[in-house]
């Protein structure tokens, strides 16, 4: 197994989930995801020297996205999500995995696209702010924003019930 097939196996499935997350389509998130990592693979003496290769992967997977979006003229949305694409990536519980996606794609669908983008990147993909902002092509204090004000409206829709220990990024 060489360095480029263990990381792939280790952030392809984070990769897809939090772009599903952001935008809503499975086939998209994945194509998107696989499109990434490809041109990580090609690029792969360069990608490897970085801090963190997997922040690259997620600002071409998120331009793919939008440049795909922007030809085809389609809005993503989560509430375009059926929950019945949902993978189970290592749930012990499948009913608890449910639960949480169901959950959670209702919550994310309250968001505008930009504060659904930051969240999924910030929390689920595991990325700093300063990535983020990189991801998304804006400042970091667009972020810090987008991340408080979606913190704040997600508080309300949850009842400040699931957010222990989550913050705004800043």
């Amino acid at each position: 197994m060489t360095d480029f097939d263990e990381f792939f196996a280790a952030h392809y499935e984070r990769v897809v989930v939090s772009l599903r997350l952001a935008f809503g389509s499975s086939s998209d998130s994945e194509d998107a995801a696989q499109e990434a990592f490809a041109k990580a693979m090609l690029r792969w003496r360069s990608v490897s020297r970085m801090d963190r290769p997997s922040t690259w992967v997620y600002v071409v997977a998120v331009r793919e996205l939008r440049r795909r979006a922007r030809r085809h003229v389609h809005r993503f949305s989560a509430s375009s999500q059926d929950g019945n694409d949902q993978r189970d990536i290592g749930t012990p519980d499948p009913a608890d995995m449910v639960v949480t996606n169901a959950v959670l794609g209702a919550a994310l669908g309250v968001l505008p696209a930009r504060q659904r983008l930051a969240v999924a990147l910030r929390f689920h993909g595991d990325l700093s702010v300063k990535e983020v902002a990189r991801a998304m092509g804006c400042s970091e204090g667009t972020v810090k924003a987008s991340l408080h004000a979606a913190m704040a409206r997600l508080r309300v829709h949850l009842g400040d019930r699931d957010l222990d220990g989550a913050n705004d990024g800043s």
